[in-house]
């Protein structure tokens, strides 16, 4: 009787541990994204600073801005790509 008591809590613990180390992950991955979104925030307030003096630097921002964003476009479809076939290979 006693070891299944003992087997029962030892369960809950290794439960609660995942759901810890869950949740740090899930903090983790939000502390990451507050900061490129902070990072993404001051790179846009510089661009738009340096778009007030001049045309021709609008413009070149706007093309580089615009080959950036389809580079980051292809680069996450091809890490979402990856992943599925690394975790579908790990089974």
């Amino acid at each position: 009787m006693l070891a299944r008591g003992e087997a029962h809590v030892t369960a809950r613990v290794r439960r609660v541990r995942e759901l810890v180390g869950t949740a740090r992950r899930v903090f983790e991955l939000g502390w990451r994204v507050k900061r490129a979104a902070v990072v993404g925030l001051g790179v846009a307030t510089a661009v738009l600073v340096a778009c007030q003096f001049s045309h021709a630097a609008a413009s070149a921002l706007a093309a580089a801005g615009t080959g950036l964003i389809a580079a980051a476009l292809h680069l996450g479809v091809w890490l979402r790509r990856t992943a599925r076939q690394l975790l579908i290979a790990s089974d």
